[in-house]
């Protein structure tokens, strides 16, 4: 039985981390997370600026981000952190 495809908004949000930002793409927007480092393997998150998308094209201003998106984008940025081995905090 084929299982049908997750709608667009169900998918979960795309992170990368580069070494000191996470980069977040879900729904067409883009986010970029900063980080402090910690430990050896530890980064500290700054939750300070995570307060709207960037800037779109045809945007006359950033997206805020909703309540909401916020928890996915978090558990998202968590998981991309295990897969990188890392262990995170939220500031």
């Amino acid at each position: 039985m084929n299982m049908p495809s997750p709608t667009r908004s169900n998918r979960k949000p795309l992170v990368t981390f580069d070494g000191k930002v996470f980069h977040v793409t879900w729904r067409g927007r883009s986010l970029d997370v900063l980080v402090a480092a910690g430990d050896e393997e530890e980064v500290l998150v700054e939750l300070d600026g995570v307060t709207h998308w960037a800037k779109a094209d045809g945007d006359s201003q950033p997206q805020e981000i909703a309540i909401d998106d916020l928890g996915v984008i978090l558990e998202a940025i968590e998981n991309a952190a295990e897969d990188n081995g890392l262990s995170i905090s939220f500031e």
